[in-house]
């Protein structure tokens, strides 16, 4: 049980034993703030998740592509000099 909830019941405890009408209306505004600090956290929580979820995302598609790499084709002297348009400067062919 978390904080929130502890100090909920323990309002709802003294509310059960409450006579005096100051004492309600006080009780009556403590649950009404324990509800809207709920409430809050909850936003607070789902904004933090989605910024998360928004980082992750973010970070994934700058470091891992979908894409496997490709490691470079080994070529020999003959295949680079071919691909520079260098064979008739190179009398190695």
């Amino acid at each position: 049980m978390g904080k929130l909830d502890e100090l909920q019941k323990m309002i709802a405890e003294d509310f059960q034993k409450a006579s005096d009408a100051e004492v309600v209306k006080r009780l009556a505004a403590m649950k009404q703030l324990t509800e809207e600090a709920e409430k809050e956290t909850s936003e607070l929580l789902k904004a933090h998740q989605q910024l998360k979820d928004e980082y992750v995302k973010s970070v994934k598609s700058q470091v891992v592509s979908d894409k496997p790499s490709q490691a470079p084709k080994k070529r020999d002297m003959k295949q680079i000099v071919q691909e520079l348009g260098l064979a008739d400067k190179f009398n190695i062919l």
